[in-house]
C-alpha cells in the first residue's frame, strides 16, 4: 500500500506518525520527513462572492414525508417565486406559484419517491431535494 501526505509547510524537523490497525492497533513508527527545498504555495481558503442564488432562502419541512410538504422561501426580489415539481429524471410534475415569506404546501398527490423542487425568483435559482415515503 502506498500512502501519499502533502504538506503545505514543511519544517526539516517534521515526523509523520503512522500506526496500522486492522482490528488491533499495531506499534506507532515515525517516519522522518526530508524536504527538498522546494516551496510550496499555502492553501489560501477562497469564498466566492454572494450570487443572486445566495438571496434566495428555502426551507422545505417536512422532509422526508409521507403526506405533503411545506415551502417556505424567503426571496429580495419583487417577482413572483415559480416553484417546478419535478421526478428525478427531471419531468415536469407539475408548476406552482408563491409568493416571498408565504408557507406553500404541495406534495399530498405524490407518490412515493424522490423529487426535484426548482424555486425560480427573478435570475435567482435553487434546487432542493425531496423524498416522499
Amino acid at each position: 500500500m502506498r500512502i501519499k501526505v502533502r504538506f503545505i509547510t514543511a519544517g526539516t524537523n517534521d515526523s509523520i506518525y503512522v500506526q496500522a490497525n486492522n482490528g488491533c492497533l499495531g506499534a506507532k513508527r515515525v517516519l522522518k520527513l526530508t524536504t527538498t527545498g522546494c516551496a510550496t504555495t499555502p492553501f489560501v481558503k477562497m469564498t466566492a462572492p454572494q450570487t443572486e442564488s445566495d438571496l434566495l432562502s428555502v426551507n422545505v419541512f417536512p422532509n422526508p414525508s409521507n403526506s405533503d410538504f411545506k415551502l417556505q422561501v424567503t426571496g429580495v426580489g419583487k417577482e413572483l417565486i415559480k416553484l417546478t415539481v419535478m421526478d428525478i429524471q427531471g419531468r415536469v410534475i407539475k408548476t406552482l406559484s408563491a409568493t416571498s415569506s408565504s408557507i406553500t404546501s404541495f406534495g399530498d398527490d405524490l407518490k412515493s419517491g424522490i423529487y426535484l423542487i426548482e424555486i425560480r425568483q427573478g435570475k435567482s435559482v435553487k434546487t432542493v431535494r425531496v423524498v416522499k415515503l
